[in-house]
């Protein structure tokens, strides 16, 4: 079983500031802001034992990424913000959310609340029977790789990306979480759409976004998400059958 709670998050500009700053924000933004919250809430945090690394996934001590699938998740849908706990992280933004139940002033022209979206208890499985998703800017391979990969036929460069998926779902997913995913089969029923252009993060490596909807005999809940910068949104998931 995997416990995963989802929370949105509602922002409101102060009278007379730009009215561009909200549609200049985006998940990264968001998770830049919230980490602000837990720092200030950090003691409160350690009195009832929240491990406050699962916010940021980074280790305290060199300042790292930890290797793990990460536990708390920041997406974006639609000018919409949502941050999505995982297991231990789901508890640890139970626990935090519980420390806001008033309106949070970030800036000189952002103010935060946040709303209980979503919370389900189920199993991440292999089914017998399809389940149908879509994803949204999926980031796949780094830039070199995907320009290699563009002269292939139109159904060899479907399989690629079934294969890169159905690794990320099997050994990304699956294995940080202990849960054996390997019977698990992709199919892409729509062509790979990209409106973005190729994105660039700190460390340089550029990535070109991918949605598209396919299907799967793994079950997986909503605002999950796959790839690479997974964290801040990139390929985030959605159940059509659900």
């Amino acid at each position: 079983m995997i416990t995963v709670i989802t929370y949105k998050v509602n922002h409101f500009t102060i009278p007379g500031s730009d009215p561009k700053f909200i549609s200049q924000l985006g998940a990264d933004q968001l998770r830049t802001a919230f980490l602000k919250i837990v720092d200030r809430l950090k003691r409160r945090l350690d009195e009832v034992n929240v491990d406050a690394t699962v916010f940021h996934n980074h280790d305290p001590k060199t300042g790292n990424p930890i290797i793990r699938y990460p536990l708390v998740l920041y997406t974006h849908k639609n000018e919409e913000f949502y941050i999505t706990g995982l297991n231990e992280g789901a508890l640890a933004l139970k626990s935090l959310m519980d420390m806001l139940n008033y309106p949070v002033k970030m800036s000189r022209e952002l103010v935060l609340t946040f709303e209980l979206h979503n919370s389900t208890e189920s199993e991440l499985i292999n089914t017998r029977t399809k389940n149908y998703y879509q994803i949204t800017d999926w980031l796949p391979f780094e830039k070199e790789v995907y320009m290699e990969s563009e002269s292939l036929p139109a159904g060899k460069l479907i399989k690629l990306f079934e294969t890169k998926l159905t690794k990320h779902i099997v050994n990304d997913l699956g294995k940080y979480l202990e849960i054996d995913l390997s019977k698990t089969k992709v199919e892409i029923i729509s062509f790979p759409i990209s409106s973005l252009p190729y994105i660039s993060f700190s460390h340089k490596r550029k990535f070109k976004p991918f949605s598209f909807f396919f299907s799967t005999n793994a079950d997986m809940p909503d605002f999950l998400c796959l790839g690479y910068e997974k964290a801040i949104g990139f390929g985030r998931l959605e159940k059509l059958n659900a």
